[in-house]
């Protein structure tokens, strides 16, 4: 019988452990999707009780954006980069570690280039 009831008691700890850690990834997910890697390709933000460390790594090589109407250099420079972020749940003591792929852009005229028309 006791047996039984550590096992039981085991399983509801590891159950709440993975909730606490699927609730931190979402939560992670939001905060970095807000995370624009081209003008902040590391960095650090706290919110909430959460804690998140994050660096950046271009997949390809940024590329300026082309102009629909006439396929000249646009006002953007665009790139795909991989994330990589640490995050850390102080209530719960919850650690995650996240990696993921997402744009990163900014204005030519903010990176001092020019646009060419």
């Amino acid at each position: 019988m006791f047996s039984w009831l550590a096992q039981t008691l085991d399983t509801a700890s590891r159950l709440r452990r993975a909730d606490d850690e699927s609730r931190l990834s979402l939560n992670a997910l939001a905060m970095v999707s807000l995370v624009n890697p081209l003008s902040e390709p590391q960095g650090r933000r706290e919110l909430a009780g959460i804690r998140i460390n994050w660096t950046s790594a271009p997949v390809q090589p940024v590329v300026d954006g082309r102009s629909f109407v006439d396929g000249h250099a646009g006002d953007w420079r665009v790139g795909l980069f991989k994330i990589t972020a640490d995050v850390e749940d102080f209530r719960h003591g919850t650690t995650v570690r996240l990696e993921v792929i997402q744009p990163g852009l900014t204005q030519r005229a903010a990176a001092g280039l020019q646009v060419a028309r």
